[in-house]
């Protein structure tokens, strides 16, 4: 079944690295770092400065870990499986 406003989503498939890759590491990580923030500013956080303090504090922990090397694995997937798509058949 398909709808006018369906979008086909081949592209951002296969974007995860393997979890024993330096990338699926970090993914990991920054997934954990994303976790407990959000853990945190539901169950502790009494005003939203509060939350904002902690959404930097993740910022900051996810670029120490690498997010900037993982964002750019996956922009690389992305741009090879866009590529594949534009492939002659």
């Amino acid at each position: 079944i398909t709808w006018k406003t369906q979008m086909n989503t081949t592209e951002y498939v296969n974007l995860d690295p393997a979890g024993d890759s330096e990338e699926g590491i970090i993914a990991q990580r920054v997934f954990e770092i994303y976790e407990q923030a959000r853990a945190k500013a539901i169950s502790s956080a009494s005003s939203d400065q509060e939350v904002l303090s902690l959404l930097d504090k993740a910022e900051a922990d996810a670029q120490k870990a690498g997010y900037d090397k993982l964002l750019q694995y996956k922009t690389a997937k992305w741009q090879e499986n866009k590529q594949k798509m534009k492939a002659p058949k």
